[in-house]
């Protein structure tokens, strides 16, 4: 009997191409040239791209002076399936990097799998820039055409500038209080700019900036660049830089100060050379709250790619999952200059009516283009535009002998000299071509190091590179769209991310055997979209995280965590929005170092299925003190309220964290909400306790030893009786429960309400006399008796109930609702629908705030909108289930201007859900009288929380 085991993949040996493996001379063409021989046309097999052991390298005297390495000075990029690299050995293959780019990047094409990408992208400066640059060559977003998406992971754009401590680390962006931003960008679309249009910046899956996104905004006839950002108070802000829509290139500079962002200062020109910009008014109408002199920074980035030309947590326009302003595919745009620095550069001047003084630097000069592209004072992320197209042989595709451009890019700082990102093909969107992944992939037997930088002082104290010790940005080892890969007996050294993933899309299953990941800065691992399999994996000297992944499903045993060496470690291990997960026999080694936050911090899933985590013997050394050792989140999105896309998850914990605790640890489990539950399995531990929530008082923490903690269904009572009818300002008051219908054979005696009653008129609970009635044409509400908790509900379809306006107004007001669904609600200029609270101006633009949302939950909901005096601010306010929720300053709003109210539909707008009470305040409630009502309001419905 014989068996077939097909095909033998070819064997291609890198020196055969012309590698060197001195460490000195570079070996990416050979590697590249080994990797684009095989033709899996061919050979069925695949083949093994063979990496021999490289001597040591010894001196004149024969003394042994290094470890014989080969060096990659770009990625090489593996773009076609069953390709294998392969090692002798893992401390004797070894391959390093001089730029901080991928040594390896796997399933992203170049182009696509039949076309290659257009070199047209790679555009041609002369006549954007001044004659001072040279030639250089910017980023065009639409050639012959395809699209293409320009992304910059785990670099500087961003991770944001390095911080110090034991060594060099990255923040995610943290630590950056001042900003100031340059950029040239030009519109090669006919026309105008176009509202909504994306320049760049960093987005969550929420749609929120992550810290800070920059798009085109038109009001009217007046064209704005919006910077839009949030800061480590929770709130979200807006600058507005104007200039003309009706010039295709656009020169800007803008600086920003977070301990007062109201004297942000802006420039802008539009002369295609040399002449200097001008300084411009920064619209802070929508700047939000704020206190000068407080210290903010911005929030951190915990999992977003930077990106030119669309705004997604995906690195692809055609991937639009959680952008904004989706799906506008974007004007055809060339990036031809990017800057950062994390400092002032320029003098700010007192702007008066019609003066507009040229831009200059703190040193009193003018800058030219030159400037920049080359990185100074500071300026840590640029892009250098300074290398052109270069291309490839390839033996894949419908032409094997076609030329592909290695989409990679250059950018550097002041104090790292190149790294790359890359250009995503948006073809592949008309031609379907990622339907056909790169399978069966692999890393074997080698070890992937930075080739080192350092970073030292020069005379003044100022950092400069100097010889080099550590490298913190970059990916070792970069994976697409990938079916099947694997990894063994592989180490990967420094970097900002080991393994690290590519926002495009599902890549399963991704394997990793007796692998080793050493001093990334940022992350040894990092997924998305994966489903992953880790054995035997060691991590040491990480930064903020060793292990990290979006919405992926993971097992992984037999791992050993060692120290981070980072200031900024918050978990060494952290999860965003996972799915199935298990962690088996995790030693956390921390003898010298600790965490700020806990050992495992994992957040709830959204539309990506029920997270399911199981803990299995995993044990600990140090934490800090308030920190815990499993952080559970739901609030950081929809005020950790559940949704059908979003209902919960389920976390079991077995005999860990037991064998070492750390006294003043906060629990050995937080939870901020009942979303959460789960068991404990094993003997808890006496101190601390084993589970707490992070919530208000009476919150729930539904994770208990060998069985589920029953949701606390209510906050304790805040005061016996109603508290609602002697507050201030009361104008209306409904409740479901006590609703009657008229009785026109006995009118002094109402009907009483019954199930399935339907109501042609609701009667105001402080005000009998009172009453909304159901507008003509429109579906009344239905009684549904014990909906909520046992109380009663309405249930509006299409129905329109209208009250008649108050006597008297303040142009304040508070409102407050119990309901499940989105309501709608309009009082004169005030509204409410989907999920924003909003006032309306006359003749103007006026403002929204989020209100939280959901199609499963009950919500009590609060509004509050506040006019301030000395100085005069106008504030909306929202909470959610007593949760305060969003905060927007908009000081061109103008007063609540109530007339007859709206509840249940209005203007194709229709409220589907149940109502249990609304109240309405012509007044602004005091923080301690808003937070009154909502406990009386969570403790009388009995919404857990």
């Amino acid at each position: 009997m014989t068996t077939s085991t097909g095909p033998a993949p070819v064997r291609v040996n890198v020196l055969d191409h012309g590698a060197v493996p001195d460490g000195v001379t570079d070996c990416t063409a050979a590697f590249q040239a080994a990797v684009d021989a095989i033709d899996n046309d061919v050979n069925y097999g695949g083949g093994i791209v063979y990496v021999p052991a490289a001597p040591n390298v010894i001196d004149k005297d024969g003394k042994v002076v290094g470890q014989g390495r080969y060096r990659l000075d770009r990625s090489v990029i593996v773009d076609k399936s069953r390709v294998r690299i392969v090692g002798d050995d893992a401390r004797r293959s070894v391959i390093s990097t001089s730029a901080m780019t991928p040594a390896f990047i796997f399933g992203l094409y170049r182009g696509t799998r039949t076309t290659p990408m257009s070199t047209g992208h790679w555009a041609d400066l002369s006549g954007i820039l001044d004659d001072s640059v040279g030639q250089r060559w910017g980023y065009r977003l639409a050639a012959d055409g395809e699209r293409v998406t320009v992304s910059l992971p785990a670099s500087p754009f961003a991770l944001g500038p390095t911080i110090g401590g034991s060594r060099i680390a990255v923040d995610n962006w943290a630590s950056v209080s001042q900003l100031t931003l340059d950029f040239v960008v030009q519109n090669n679309s006919p026309g105008p700019w176009v509202d909504f249009q994306p320049l760049f910046g960093m987005v969550d899956f929420d749609g929120r900036p992550a810290p800070w996104y920059a798009q085109v905004r038109v009001a009217g006839t007046q064209t704005y660049v919006r910077f839009c950002f949030r800061t480590t108070d929770g709130l979200y802000r807006e600058l507005g830089i104007p200039f003309d829509g009706s010039e295709p290139l656009l020169r800007c500079s803008l600086q920003l100060d977070l301990a007062d962002p109201a004297g942000a200062a802006a420039w802008v020109g539009h002369t295609a050379r040399s002449a200097a910009l001008v300084q411009v008014p920064v619209d802070t109408s929508q700047l939000n709250d704020f206190m000068p002199g407080t210290p903010l920074s911005f929030v951190a980035n915990d999992a977003s790619p930077f990106q030119l030309g669309v705004l997604s947590p995906a690195q692809g326009s055609w991937r639009p999952a959680g952008a904004i302003n989706s799906p506008n595919p974007g004007q055809d745009l060339t990036f031809a200059a990017l800057r950062l620095t994390a400092a002032p550069r320029y003098v700010v001047e007192t702007l008066t009516p019609g003066a507009n003084p040229p831009q200059k630097t703190l040193s009193g000069r003018q800058q030219t283009d030159l400037d920049l592209l080359v990185p100074q004072d500071g300026g840590f992320a640029t892009l250098p535009m300074d290398e052109a197209v270069r291309m490839n042989p390839t033996s894949g595709g419908a032409d094997k002998t076609a030329l592909r451009p290695d989409f990679t890019i250059p950018w550097c700082s002041d104090l790292i000299d190149r790294g790359y990102g890359l250009l995503v093909s948006n073809l592949n969107d008309v031609e379907g071509a990622y339907g056909d992944n790169i399978s069966y992939n692999a890393i074997e037997h080698l070890t992937i190091q930075a080739d080192r930088v350092n970073i030292g002082k020069d005379s003044t104290g100022k950092r400069v590179p100097v010889n080099v010790t550590f490298k913190p940005y970059g990916q070792a080892v970069a994976l697409g769209l990938v079916y099947y890969f694997s990894m063994k007996d592989v180490v990967v050294e420094d970097y900002a991310q080991g393994l690290s993933a590519y926002h495009l899309g599902v890549a399963y299953t991704i394997n990793v055997r007796d692998c080793e990941f050493n001093g990334q800065s940022d992350t040894g691992i990092y997924g998305y979209g994966w489903m992953f399999r880790g054995d035997n994996l060691g991590f040491s000297s990480y930064g903020r995280s060793a292990i990290t992944a979006v919405r992926s499903g993971l097992t992984v045993r037999d791992v050993f965590v060692s120290p981070s060496n980072s200031p900024d470690c918050e978990a060494p291990v952290r999860l965003y929005e996972p799915n199935v997960v298990q962690f088996d026999n995790f030693a956390f080694d921390l003898e010298t170092t600790s965490v700020r936050d806990s050992y495992f911090r994992i957040t709830l899933a959204s539309d990506v299925g029920l997270p399911q985590l199981t803990i299995r013997d995993c044990q600990g050394g140090l934490i800090e003190p308030g920190a815990a050792y499993v952080r559970l989140i739901s609030q950081d999105r929809n005020a950790g309220i559940a949704t059908s896309g979003r209902p919960g998850g389920w976390c079991s914990i077995e005999r860990s964290f037991t064998e070492y605790v750390v006294p003043d640890v906060q629990a050995l489990v937080a939870v901020d909400g009942p979303l959460w539950q789960g068991t404990f399995t094993g003997l808890p531990p006496d101190r601390p306790e084993l589970v707490t929530t992070t919530a208000r008082v009476g919150a729930s923490a539904r994770i208990g030893v060998g069985g589920i903690v029953p949701p606390a269904l209510t906050v304790p009572a805040p005061v016996a009786g109603d508290p609602l009818l002697t507050l201030p300002g009361l104008v209306a008051y409904f409740r479901a429960d006590g609703a009657q219908n008229p009785n026109p054979a006995d009118p002094p005696h109402p009907l009483a309400a019954q199930d399935g009653m339907t109501f042609v008129e609701l009667a105001d609970h402080a005000s009998p006399q009172r009453v909304a009635k159901l507008a003509t044409g429109t579906t009344p509400a239905v009684y549904r008796a014990n909906v909520i908790n046992g109380l009663p509900a309405l249930s509006f379809t299409a129905g329109n109930y209208t009250l008649p306006m108050p006597t008297t107004t303040s142009g304040e007001a508070t409102v407050f609702l119990v309901s499940r669904g989105q309501p709608f609600l309009q009082t004169g200029n005030l509204w409410m629908s989907g999920h924003y609270w909003g006032v309306a101006n006359v003749g103007g633009y006026g403002t929204a705030v989020n209100a939280a949302g959901s199609d499963t939950a009950w919500i009590v909901h609060a509004l509050r909108y506040t006019v301030r005096a000395n100085p005069t601010a106008r504030v909306l306010q929202t909470w959610a289930n007593g949760q305060p929720y969003d905060t927007k300053r908009f000081d061109g709003m103008q007063d609540v201007n109530w007339t007859a109210f709206s509840l249940g539909s209005g203007g194709g707008l229709e409220f589907t859900g149940e109502l249990s009470t609304a109240v309405f305040f012509d007044v602004a409630l005091t923080d301690a009288q808003v937070e009154l009502v909502n406990r009386y309001l969570l403790h009388r419905h009995r919404i857990a929380v």
